[in-house]
């Protein structure tokens, strides 16, 4: 079986937009069996792979740090308020 276990992925994102609020989706469209997500974080990228420091905030998935997705499912983060250094 392919795919991933115990390991952090680390997506870049560029928006089109700004704004103070924001929501995460997440879906297992493709997947044949549930896939667990043990945290998800936001951070703002400072260069390459590295983050700027002290702006890494976790994400929440309806009040929990974590959540599994069965096959087909999407799921959308708590709502976030945008609290970064400026």
């Amino acid at each position: 079986m392919r795919g991933f276990n115990n390991q952090t992925i680390r997506m870049v994102v560029r928006t089109s937009i700004g704004g103070r609020r924001m929501r995460i989706r997440i879906a297992n469209a493709y997947g044949s069996v549930p896939v667990t997500v043990g945290a998800a974080h936001v951070a703002l990228r400072s260069k390459e792979s590295e983050i700027v420091p002290g702006s890494d905030r976790a994400l929440a998935f309806d009040g929990k740090p974590g959540c599994t997705l069965d096959q087909g499912m999407v799921i959308l983060s708590d709502p976030w308020i945008q609290t970064f250094p400026r």
